[in-house]
């Protein structure tokens, strides 16, 4: 199944919503940064720069702001993106677009597109129509058919 880099970038939002509320939130972290450096390294994600975030308690971070589609999300910053990248002050104006997707379509979507190894051209070439993932399709996620189908 091929999805489309907009798709791709929702579901990384979601997942990146979620962990911020989940009490293991490690797993959707590493899943977060496993395809932002597998999307930058194929080049369908680009390093726009460095942002400085600041906690409430004082602290302050640098973040590498990466851009995925119409989606802004931050990754730790490696040593060559410390040196190469300026700090940009990107936080205010910046916004992620609204979505409603399920975690579970979500996590589907980033797992498939991380198993399947999908290339920019395929993404950008195909002549398949790209398919919608939704709960009344078969080719949705084992959890959602079967919580569909409990409900039924």
């Amino acid at each position: 199944m091929i999805f489309s880099i907009e798709q791709i970038a929702a579901a990384i939002h979601v997942i990146n919503k979620y962990a911020k509320t989940e009490y293991e939130f490690y797993d959707f972290y590493n899943m977060k940064e496993e395809i932002l450096k597998k999307l930058i390294s194929t080049g369908q994600a680009r390093k726009i720069g460095l942002d400085n975030y600041n906690f409430r308690n004082g602290e302050s971070h640098v973040l590498t702001s990466v851009q995925v589609g119409s989606y802004y999300f931050h990754t730790t910053p490696t040593d060559e993106d410390l040196k190469k990248l300026k700090i940009l002050k990107l936080r205010k104006r910046l916004q992620n677009p609204k979505v409603h997707m399920d975690i579970t379509v979500a996590r589907y979507i980033i797992l498939t597109y991380l198993k399947n190894n999908h290339s920019k051209n395929a993404l950008n070439n195909s002549n398949k129509p790209l398919q919608k993932i939704q709960l009344n399709e078969t080719k949705t996620a084992p959890a959602i058919k079967n919580r569909v189908s409990n409900k039924i």
